[in-house]
């Protein structure tokens, strides 16, 4: 029992040294909602604990730069699915080694922001030759990491780990090998906040009118890093109706339907149940963001034989952006007033007069 629970120890201790080797980057959402360029802390990809001079050849005059190269291809790819992010979404560069930048001497120097190739791609670069001091410090090597904002606007993040293995050519330096790892988190966040929407009745030709009334409830905006589905109800069965002399009444929520401008979401009547109005899911798009415009519908009769007292009617819809697994999800409230003016109106028929001429 002794050895078999020592082994379990062995086997748990080695899998947390092989994942503390891997870099894990964790992307904020809001780097990725706000299309913001992201920047990581130093951060330990390599440890040295031998080393303090870079290697030379050819009688210490050739300088052998430190290198990486992707081995499992060109882009970040998630281990779970087929998505990927291409290497070009992350740069890095050298922050420090054992706290502090190398000597450049003559010619040496410090590369600018880089990406992963499959190809060779030096993150230092020594002196020409080892008599001018190309040293360094022992301890962690650490680097800097970033997306630029451009990336979170061209590229779709989904959640999940993006991986990518990493070679480095410098046996002293450890790991030799170890994973690049992008971590998206799940989420959905409404970015804009209609939270109410005022309508105004104004003229007595808008009860004239023969087809379908259509009230817009503006443009909203919905930014994701899961597919979802967009969920809605009005908070109560009747609509809240006070007449323009403080008299209360009620008018039933199914007169109202709701759908959107085009083919985004499906035309139901509402209720005081959730039902799923997406004509189909909203899916992860480059930039993380899918917006659409949801109008309100009422028939010509409904609307003169329902709303034709003045007054006020009121009622609040409850949005719902649900992740397609129902795992997470994002509410959104939105107050709708809808306002008919004391109105009046005299029709003078128009006539003619009529003359009788004799010659």
């Amino acid at each position: 029992m002794r050895a078999f629970l020592i082994g379990i120890f062995i086997v748990f201790c080695g899998s947390t040294v092989t994942r503390a080797q891997d870099v894990y980057l964790s992307i904020p959402e809001n780097n990725i909602f706000n299309r913001s360029e992201f920047t990581s802390l130093p951060t330990r990809v390599m440890m040295n604990t031998n080393r303090t001079n870079w290697d030379y050849a050819f009688l210490g005059l050739i300088p052998t730069a430190p290198t990486f190269t992707s081995v499992s291809g060109s882009t970040f790819t998630q281990s779970s699915s087929s998505f990927t992010l291409p290497s070009s979404t992350l740069l890095w560069q050298l922050e420090s080694m054992g706290g502090q930048l190398p000597s450049t001497g003559l010619s040496g120097y410090l590369p600018g922001f880089q990406a992963f190739s499959t190809g060779a791609i030096k993150w230092f670069e020594p002196p020409a030759s080892l008599i001018f001091g190309g040293g360094f410090n022992r301890g962690n090597i650490n680097f800097t990491f970033k997306i630029p904002a451009a990336q979170f606007a061209a590229n779709s993040y989904r959640a999940g780990n993006y991986s990518m293995d990493i070679s480095q050519n410098y046996n002293d330096f450890t790991p030799h090998n170890f994973k690049t790892i992008l971590v998206i988190p799940s989420s959905i966040r409404w970015l804009t906040s209609s939270l109410t929407k005022y309508i105004e009745i104004s003229s007595l030709n808008d009860y004239r009118i023969t087809g379908t009334r259509v009230f817009n409830l503006d443009n909203a905006e919905i930014a994701h890093t899961v597919d979802f589905n967009l969920w809605a109800k009005a908070a109560a069965t009747n609509i809240q109706f006070t007449s323009s002399k403080g008299v209360p009444g009620t008018r039933n929520i199914a007169s109202i339907k709701l759908g959107s401008n085009g083919s985004t979401l499906t035309t139901k009547a509402l209720s005081a149940d959730f039902q799923n109005f997406s004509a189909s899911n909203f899916s992860v798009v480059a930039g993380n963001r899918n917006n659409f415009s949801p109008e309100l519908y009422m028939s010509a009769e409904d609307f003169k034989n329902l709303f034709f007292e003045a007054g006020t009617y009121t009622f609040e819809l409850n949005f719902n952006a649900k992740s397609t697994d129902n795992s997470i999800n994002s509410l959104q409230n939105t107050a709708v007033q809808l306002k008919v003016l004391p109105l009046s109106e005299i029709t003078i028929p128009s006539f003619r007069t009529k003359c009788k001429l004799q010659f």
